[in-house]
């Protein structure tokens, strides 16, 4: 009876010490310090946005020319901490341009990307970022690393144009026998973003885009300006631009071919001339309004 007993309390005290193990397992893999990490984004970049596009009623703040903003934190330590934060913000949220989270203790990379509503943005890592539509009309994008300690931890990220534009501006008004023009852009230009070098991803080949714009005869009219943004994957890349243009029959009124178009990142390069009047060349600049001015200026004539 006695040994019958004493094996039962010896198995009792094992259990009871098995428990309390667990328990103070579970207890210490739970308790994982963290900290808040409050972040600004628009608050930072107002005064270098100030001034970003040609037309006189360009907005007077960032957070008045962006829809949404795109925001990854990814931490850098996946053994440890393999959660990743995506949040998308509207410029209808009350809290556009802020995020306050709580984070475990460690280093992170920021990834966050401000653009248009009609872009869908994907931010599938630090060096990868890509987009609904090939075609941008504008965007500003921040990468940097975050090191959240204890206690409040505050960062003003500041966000940076990342694409370049190119421009095509007449000096003439359209006319009525032309109902359409069709725009085609060859060269290294991306389709896919790198947040950390805020540079395009180049492909192996190279890409040709298209724009079709139907002309409104309708009304008074006018000149006509088109916009191309892109990504390029070096600072400075040469592309080819071809522009057509037809009457409503879709008959052939006059082309236009133009090599060693140069563009360079963080800039925007205009094409300025008349489009309509036929034995007329465009001549070209840098715009130093909307976008900085680049070390480029070149002319020609006729």
């Amino acid at each position: 009876i006695m040994n019958k007993i004493f094996k039962g309390l010896l198995v009792a005290v094992m259990f009871t010490s098995m428990c309390a193990c667990s328990s103070d397992e579970t207890s210490q893999s739970s308790q994982v310090e963290t900290s808040e990490l409050s972040l600004s984004f628009f608050d930072a970049s107002v005064e270098s946005f100030d001034k970003t596009r040609a037309d006189d009623d360009a907005p007077k703040t960032l957070k008045d020319y962006f829809d949404q903003l795109d925001i990854a934190i990814i931490p850098q330590d996946k053994t440890q901490n393999p959660n990743e934060i995506h949040v998308k913000q509207s410029s209808t949220d009350a809290d556009f341009g802020k995020l306050s989270t709580r984070l475990p203790i460690g280093k992170y990379t920021l990834v966050a990307i401000a653009s248009k509503k009609s872009l869908e943005v994907t931010i599938t890592s630090p060096t990868l970022a890509s987009f609904s539509d090939e075609h941008i009309s504008d965007m500003a994008s921040v990468c940097q690393e975050i090191d959240v300690k204890s206690g409040a931890n505050t960062v003003n990220a500041v966000l940076h144009r990342c694409f370049t534009r190119l421009v095509i501006l007449s000096t003439d008004k359209e006319e009525r026998n032309v109902d359409k023009m069709v725009v085609t852009y060859k060269g290294k230009f991306s389709k896919s973003f790198n947040p950390t070098t805020g540079f395009g991803i180049a492909d192996e080949q190279e890409n040709t885009y298209t724009k079709n714009i139907s002309l409104d005869h309708t009304g008074t009219l006018s000149t006509v300006k088109i916009n191309f943004s892109t990504f390029i994957p070096e600072e400075t890349v040469s592309l080819t631009m071809d522009i057509k243009l037809y009457s409503a029959d879709n008959t052939p009124v006059r082309s236009l071919h133009f090599d060693d178009v140069k563009v360079q990142q963080g800039h925007v390069t205009t094409y300025t001339g008349p489009l309509f009047s036929a034995g007329s060349s465009l001549n070209f600049a840098f715009d130093n309004v909307s976008l900085v001015k680049s070390d480029y200026d070149v002319s020609f004539g006729d």
